[in-house]
């Protein structure tokens, strides 16, 4: 039974990181896009935490929330930035801290992709049914919680 459920287990993570990469991967015409999913929530929430909006995330909050080193933020910032999407400047109130801003054909860019995953996500919703969404998302943060308990308990190891 156990070996039943981790081969499925392994089965379904695999298929839900597939699907994640290939659907929301492409434009309205099916057509790959040159950026992934995580540098797209990136991208969205440099859009949503422009400089001047109050309650600004730090990269920090970002890297939490996508689960990601450091220096996994700092290449996703370097390749949308060699992409043309992001600009990086030094705060000049804190030279510490940067600014990430959308450049021109980032906001283009992050708003053909805004449209499909829209569009996406209301079939998918359609499909599954808001209750079922919302059981989705429970249950992958609470295993997230887990994982993450997990990791901790090794690293006192």
């Amino acid at each position: 039974m156990i070996d039943t459920l981790n081969k499925e287990f392994l089965g379904t993570l695999f298929k839900l990181k597939s699907v994640l990469g290939a659907e929301f991967g492409k434009d309205s015409a099916g057509i790959k896009k040159k950026v992934n999913m995580a540098e797209y929530i990136l991208l969205r929430e440099i859009a949503d935490n422009a400089i001047g909006v109050e309650g600004n995330t730090e990269l920090s909050d970002i890297r939490k929330y996508l689960a990601v080193s450091k220096s996994a933020i700092s290449q996703m910032l370097a390749a949308l930035e060699k992409k043309g999407y992001i600009s990086r400047t030094v705060n000049p109130e804190n030279r510490r801290n940067l600014i990430v801003t959308l450049t021109p054909l980032g906001k283009i860019t992050l708003n053909e992709i805004d449209t499909v995953y829209h569009s996406r996500f209301e079939q998918v919703v359609k499909g599954m049914g808001e209750q079922n969404i919302k059981e989705m998302i429970r249950l992958i943060n609470y295993m997230n919680e887990i994982i993450n308990q997990l990791n901790g308990l090794e690293d006192e190891q």
